[in-house]
Formats: structure tokens, sequence, C-alpha cells
């Protein structure tokens, strides 16, 4: 079936669309993606309702006056802001942008003082995606990743990736290249890895340089910033480091190393000792330990109960002890700047709080937000209940499910439910307050998170138990949720609809291939769904390190298994589908979802609606235009309650 002609006749999309894009745009002030300068001030995204975009804003300081900086409107039509980063001293700021959502990017560089932006322009990278702009002591010198080939038709897309040096003012095409395959030989570079080179801090004396590929550790070097050329290794990617930071000449990091809730450690940088190190803050094993940063009290550090609880604590000369924070909220992200100061932000975020960003007020103990930034008050927001419970899974493990509904909902197996779920790379599902949420519980449905395997909720190890040959626990964990939301009575298998996106394509086309009887709808965007072909698709070699090799007998079964276009039963009543895909996604190639929905289309027998939208001038839906993102959003949203049966969304 079309899918255009097919949304086309359901009642109140368009209603809802305009909803959608009213609130999004009713308030300008509202701003987003906020980076906070070394020198305190906060570089951020603002929508523009005119320009249906984003662009990019500086305030010197909390209290002080806003200043335009760049509009990706200037750059060219179609543009949208990916990425920036402001020099030490904010007098320069590196901006990423995207044309058509392609992924790959340009950068420009703004000169705060004077107010322009300088006329070169750098090709051939992707800083939102691979590793971003790391500035030199100096502030008018910085490394990024230099991508040689950006067609990602080319068999060479995304291979021997070079960190380049680039110093303001100087032709971007004349290449200084300071890490590579070819020039490092003496290091263990594939040619599909990410070669990234950091500077901590303008005092600090080191460099550090990373190896990495898809997943959340990788190897590192350290090297006298005076010769980059001098590469000691410091760790691999077995010793599990997630964050690490120089302090004099010790290196405090958090692992998963013989921790699988992780610890904090700290070793010599000259005489580095990964396996045996000083544990600065243990293992808890009820808790995962998520963040830390070094203040000058002390050390901060965040823990986490299941990927949805957090707790901030600081641990100093007198002993550890919490801190409390200004509200509960699911996930936080502790920032500090200048290096080894007092002061210090926090970012929380919840299933009904928008990301928002306080600082800590040491006069009076406690957490102020910023002036300039408004959270959500949304009065059906606050009307919500949101139950944590655990859910025994076919192998006897307890899987975190999140259910948020309004109070007084009556659980007679007649609600609408949107349960959704990723699983893969050690992401984890945190608390967020995801766009499409509030308007599923309006028009009458409760919504649901799975997290299961593979993510990161419950630290390491549930990461490496939805890894590979242990992939199957993904889907099965989402499986075990969905009938535990039917044996208590929330819905019925035909009030269901479910949701992933990217490489949560695994899980949605698992889940409805192994268990097609539970659902009553899937939508999966721009998925990973024929695992066997993954490898030969962007980025294919790098994600052999997280889901395997067609090479490997071994790991070719647990492809197969894993494969959703591979597990197709012919004659069998499939749930009514919504897929997605973009022509120019550099993540996921777009015949995946094609050759999915042709051969479903063919096997199913129910006789429901199987729909599939290419977007000819899209990619993987990271840097779109705000309205088509509310676009997507509406079709999906309406789609959903058609097939759970809302009255004012069936066609007409």
């Amino acid at each position: 079936m079309a899918g255009n002609a097919a949304m086309s006749k359901i009642k109140k999309k368009d209603a809802l669309f305009e909803q959608i894009n009213l609130d999004q745009f009713q308030d300008e002030n509202t701003i987003s993606s906020i980076y906070i300068t070394h020198t305190s001030g906060y570089f951020y995204l603002k929508i523009n309702k005119a320009e249906n975009t984003k662009e990019l804003f500086y305030r010197p300081a909390a209290d002080k006056k806003e200043r335009f900086i760049l509009s990706p409107k200037s750059m060219g039509d179609n543009y949208t802001i990916n990425y920036f980063k402001p020099n030490w001293d904010s007098s320069y700021v590196v901006i990423g942008l995207t044309k058509d959502d392609e992924g790959v990017s340009i950068m420009r560089i703004f000169d705060i003082e004077n107010q322009k932006v300088l006329p070169e322009t750098i090709t051939h990278c992707w800083p939102n995606g691979l590793g971003g702009v790391h500035w030199m002591q100096d502030g008018k010198g910085f490394t990024y990743e230099h991508m040689p080939i950006i067609d990602k038709k080319n068999k060479g897309y995304l291979l021997n990736t070079k960190t380049v040096l680039y110093q303001i003012g100087c032709d971007p095409k004349n290449l200084n290249i300071i890490l590579s395959k070819a020039n490092n030989p003496e290091l263990p570079f594939n040619t599909e890895d990410f070669p990234e080179v950091d500077l901590q801090h303008p005092d600090d004396p080191y460099l550090f340089a990373g190896i990495w590929g898809p997943g959340p550790y990788a190897d590192y070097f350290v090297s006298p910033k005076k010769d980059a050329k001098n590469w000691k290794r410091l760790f691999t990617k077995k010793h599990k480091v997630a964050q690490f930071f120089l302090k004099d000449k010790e290196v405090y990091f958090l692992t998963a190393y013989n921790a699988p809730n992780f610890k904090i450690c700290k070793t010599s940088v000259h005489e580095p000792d990964f396996e045996n190190p000083e544990i600065v803050v243990p293992e808890d094993p009820n808790l995962v330990l998520t963040d830390f940063k070094l203040i000058s009290n002390g050390i901060l550090y965040a823990r986490m109960r299941n990927g949805v609880e957090t707790s901030l604590f600081l641990l100093d000369n007198t002993g550890a002890k919490e801190i409390k924070l200004p509200m509960t909220a699911g996930h936080l992200n502790i920032i500090t700047k200048e290096k080894f100061s007092r002061d210090f932000w926090i970012e929380l975020e919840g299933w009904t709080l928008k990301k928002t960003l306080f600082k800590y007020d040491h006069e009076s103990s406690s957490f102020k937000p910023l002036p300039f930034e408004e959270r959500s008050s949304s009065a059906e927001l606050s009307d919500l209940v949101v139950e944590e419970v655990e859910v025994l899974s076919h192998d006897g493990e307890m899987i975190p499910l999140s259910i948020i509904h309004k109070k007084g909902t009556t659980l007679d197996g007649k609600q609408r439910v949107m349960l959704s779920s990723y699983g893969a790379y050690g992401i984890s599902d945190r608390p967020k307050l995801e766009k499409y949420m509030p308007y599923w519980i309006q028009h009458g449905g409760v919504y649901a998170v799975a997290h299961v395997r593979g993510g990161g909720e419950k630290g390491d190890g549930w990461y490496k138990g939805g890894f590979k040959t242990t992939k199957p626990n993904t889907w099965k964990d989402f499986i075990s949720c969905t009938e535990y939301l039917i044996a208590k009575k929330y819905t019925s298998p035909q009030n269901i609809a479910i949701f992933s996106a990217s490489a949560g394509g695994i899980l949605i086309g698992r889940a409805v291939t192994e268990r097609p009887d539970l659902y009553g709808c899937a939508m999966i965007r721009v998925g990973t769904l024929n695992t066997v072909r993954t490898e030969t698709g962007p980025n294919g070699p790098n994600n052999v390190k997280e889901f395997g090799t067609v090479k490997d007998s071994i790991e070719f079964k647990a492809l197969l298994e894993m494969d959703a276009y591979h597990n197709i039963t012919e004659g069998t009543d499939y749930p009514a589908m919504l897929l997605t895909a973009g022509l120019k996604d550099a993540r996921v190639n777009a015949w995946e979802a094609g050759k999915f929905t042709a051969r479903i289309r063919e096997a199913s027998t129910s006789g429901k609606p199987i729909l599939f939208f290419v977007d000819s001038k899209g990619g993987h839906g990271l840097s779109v235009k705000i309205e088509k993102q509310n676009v997507e959003l509406a079709n999906m949203l309406s789609f959903a309650l058609w097939q759970t049966g809302h009255p004012d969304f069936q066609p007409n």
C-alpha cells in the first residue's frame, strides 16, 4: 500500500500535525544543546520559526544579553547546524552544518570579537558523528577527523579516516595529518577505525589519542604535547574505560574492568597500570556509576538504578556524601569547566521533564536553574504516573520496564500502549521527554520503555548480555515486557504499538517476526533489518565490532538469528507496519528496510497495511528541518492510533 495515499485518508492526522507544529514553534525562546564555555559563557541553539530551523546564539554569562551568531540559512537552503564547539576563551567557535540530513558536513569558523564568519570552509568531515573538534592550547588550531571519501556508495567510505590539525587562516585543503593508519604504522589501526586526538585542558602537558569504533570503549595513547609523534600506550579496549581525566601526573578513570557496575580508579600517567590501579570509588553491586568529574575539593559522581533513578555524590576528604538534587530525575549529566574549580552544573532529564541545566550555588548549598532557560510546565505532564517495575525474562533475568500513564487509568486490558526500546552499543534508554509521548498520552494511551539487554542500564554486563551471540536476549526481553503489560491488563495485543529506530530495528523486526501475535502495529525508523548484509553497508566494517561478521561461522549464525528479513515466515498474520528509510542515510542503507518491506508484504496474510516511506532527500533523521520532523511525528502517531483503534484516526 502506498504510504502517502493511505496516511492522507486518516481523519485528524492533519489536525495533529498542526498541533505539534504549533506547540513546537509557540515559544521561540526555547533553547537546546547548551554548551558551557571555559569562561562560563553559554552557546546554544534557539528556534527561528520563520526559517523553520535552529540558530546559534551566545551569552558571555547567564545574566548577559545574548548575541546572535549564525543561521544555517546563511550557508544555503536546507542546511542545519549539527555541531558547534567554542575554543578556550570563546574567541572562536567551529560550527558544523549538514545539508539535507546527509550527516557528512562542512565546518565554518565564526570570529566572536569581529562578528563574522571566516572565509575558509572545511569539508570531508562529520563532527557530530566522528569525535568532533578538539581545540589546541592557543585556541587558534584544532583537530578533527578527515574522511578521504564522503560518497557512501564508494567502497572506501568511512575507511582510512585521519586526524588533521587545522590552524585558523590556513587552506583547509592542505591537510596537516597528525594521526592515521599510514602515518602511524606502529599503532594498532584497522582501516575502519576512527582516530581522535584530544587536549583536555590548555595547561595540560599531554595529548591523548583514541582509536575508536562503535561501542563505549577505545584504545588510548598518550604523548607529550610538544611531540605529538611519540605515542605511548595508555590503555586498551579490554580495560573498559568509559571516562578519564588527567590531574597532575595521575589519570583518574571510570572503568568496568572487573567491575560491571563501574568504579573510579587512578594510576600514573608515566607508568600506567589499568589492571591493578588504586580504587578511588568502589563498585556498587546494585547501582551503576554513570558519570564523574574532578573539582577542587573532591570528586563528583553519579550512580543510577536500572537506568532510571539517579543520585549525585561528592567524595571529599571527609568521605562520600549525597548531594540533594533540585528535583527527581532519571538522567543526570555533570558538567565542569575551568580545571578543578569549585563550580559545576548538572543537566537533569526525566520522563516528564525536558533537559534542564542547573548551576550549584555554594552559598545556599542548592541548585539554581539558569535564568534564560525555561522548563516544561505542561498541566498534562503533571497529571502523570510513572511506574518503574521489573519483569521476569525468558532466562530468569529481571528486566526494568518504565510505564507512564495518566492518573486514574483503568487497567482493563483495553488501553492503547506504545512500547519502545533500543538495546545496542551499550546505550541506555535513559528517561527523557520524547516528543511523541505527550500526544500519545493525550489521546488516551500508555507509554512504556523496556530497558533490554544490549543497552547499558545495568552496567557493562547488561550491554554484553545483548551483544553478538547473546543478541537474542534483546528482543526476548522486549517480548517478556510485552507479555507483562498484557498479563497486568494494561493492554491487549491488538492495542500495542511498538517503535524503535536504527539498530533498534533489530529488536522490533525480530520481536515481530518471532511473536507477531503480540502486536497491533510496529514502526521502524531507518532500521537495521538485514544484519547478514549490514557489513556491506555504510560503516559496515565498524559495525562488525558490535554485531559480528559473516566471515566467522559462529558470528554468522548470530547475525542470521538477529536478521529480521531472513526470519520472515510465509503465510503468517503479521501486524500492521510503518517503515522509513533515507536515501542519503550515512548509517543504515535504505535497502535494508526496502527488502524487509517487500518480503513481509508477500508473506503476511493478515491483510493489515505495511507502509514504506522513502525520503529521497533525507538521511538518518538526526539533522532535519523542524517541520519535517513534525510531519514524520504526526504520521507515526496517526498510524499507531489508527491501528490501535482510536475512532478519531480511522480512514475516511
